[in-house]
């Protein structure tokens, strides 16, 4: 068998589609084509700071990795961030995974960036299994915050907002202004609880 890691080219996107959309399946994951189409495009852009990699095992695509160069504050030459990373299943325990890992370490090495990173679910054994041998697991947990959801526009539903917020020490926002940011970056609490 012959495996190849290449840069991903305009006319790969069926492929990497096929690829990205299993990849997305995995996390159970859904994105529109429109979704899809621009984040393609970012990888092609050279002003743009995503890059990709195709795997290809005897010329047919079995593999992705995405990965971004980003400003650190404690690192003055940046960091690399390996967003994604898939393999075929049936592709998987040929070396794909390692070797678009590897690809990505290069590129790391290339730009002056060698400190490269990634997050995976802490189900994904089998990659965990690979990430395990070419990687130290971090001590760091990661936290998400989403979009806080913009306060009820009812008098009612406003008041037990303020409500939640004096609880919370924190300020409510007028409905759908950000003027007065809560302490916490929330500008609204769902249930009276705080969020």
């Amino acid at each position: 068998m012959s495996l190849t890691i290449r840069h991903i080219q305009p006319g790969d996107y069926p492929e990497w589609s096929r690829l990205w959309t299993a990849y997305l399946d995995f996390y159970e994951t859904e994105l529109g084509d429109e979704v899809k189409r621009i984040g393609f495009d970012r990888l092609l852009d050279p002003s743009n700071k995503f890059n990709g990699r195709i795997a290809e095992l005897d010329g047919a695509p079995v593999g992705l990795v995405h990965f971004i160069f980003h400003d650190h504050m404690w690192r003055p030459e940046g960091v690399c961030y390996l967003q994604d990373l898939y393999a075929d299943p049936q592709a998987r325990g040929t070396g794909v995974g390692r070797a678009l890992i590897e690809a990505v370490y290069e590129a790391a090495d290339q730009a002056g960036t060698p400190k490269v990173y990634w997050l995976t679910q802490e189900f994904n054994k089998t990659a965990r299994h690979l990430y395990d041998r070419v990687a130290k697991l971090s001590p760091f947990i990661r936290y998400d915050a989403h979009e806080p959801a913009p306060c009820p526009k009812t008098l009612a539903a406003r008041a037990d907002c303020a409500t939640a917020a004096g609880a919370c020490g924190l300020r409510a926002a007028a409905p759908n202004s950000r003027s007065q940011p809560a302490r916490s970056g929330r500008d609204c609490f769902a249930g009276n609880a705080c969020l």
